[in-house]
C-alpha cells in the first residue's frame, strides 16, 4: 500500500523523488517565479522628494493669495472652461468663471468688482514638520 501511494504521488507530482521531499528546489523556484510575476520583488527604499497639491486661490486686496474652501475647490476642479458657478461668502455673492485650466475670474455681484483666481501648486508640509514639540513641555 505504501508503495502504491508513493507511485500515485509520483504520478501526480513528477518532481517528487518518492521520499516526500520533492527535489528541494521546486518550491523555491515557484515562489521566486510568483514574486517576480506579481511584482513583489523588494526594491531598496527610494528617498521621496517634496510632495505638492493644487489649490484654487483668489487674490486679496493686499496682494496675497487666499485659498477657497474645500467645496469650492472641488467645484472649480470640475468646472469646464467658460462655465461659471456662484458662491456665497458671508453677505457677498460671487460668480466665478473658469477662463483656463488654471485660472478664473471672480466677480462680486453686488459691487461688480472683479478679482483674479488661480490654481496654484503648493508644497504639502509633512505633519512632523508642523508639530509644536508638545508646546515645549517635556513630560
Amino acid at each position: 500500500n505504501d508503495q502504491q501511494s508513493q507511485q500515485q504521488q509520483q504520478q501526480q507530482n513528477p518532481n517528487n523523488n518518492g521520499n516526500g521531499n520533492g527535489n528541494g528546489n521546486n518550491d523555491d523556484n515557484k515562489q521566486n517565479d510568483q514574486q517576480q510575476q506579481s511584482g513583489q520583488v523588494q526594491q531598496p527604499a527610494q528617498p521621496q522628494g517634496p510632495q505638492y497639491k493644487y489649490v484654487w486661490q483668489w487674490l486679496e486686496n493686499d496682494g496675497s493669495w487666499k485659498p477657497y474652501d474645500a467645496t469650492t475647490q472641488l467645484l472649480l476642479d470640475q468646472l469646464g472652461i467658460g462655465q461659471k458657478i456662484s458662491i456665497q461668502a458671508g453677505k457677498w455673492t460671487y460668480d466665478i468663471t473658469k477662463t483656463s485650466n488654471d485660472a478664473c475670474s471672480q466677480l462680486n455681484t453686488q459691487t461688480n468688482k472683479t478679482r483674479q483666481s488661480r490654481r496654484a501648486r503648493v508644497l504639502i508640509v509633512p505633519p512632523s514638520a508642523t508639530q509644536n514639540n508638545n508646546n515645549g513641555n517635556n513630560n
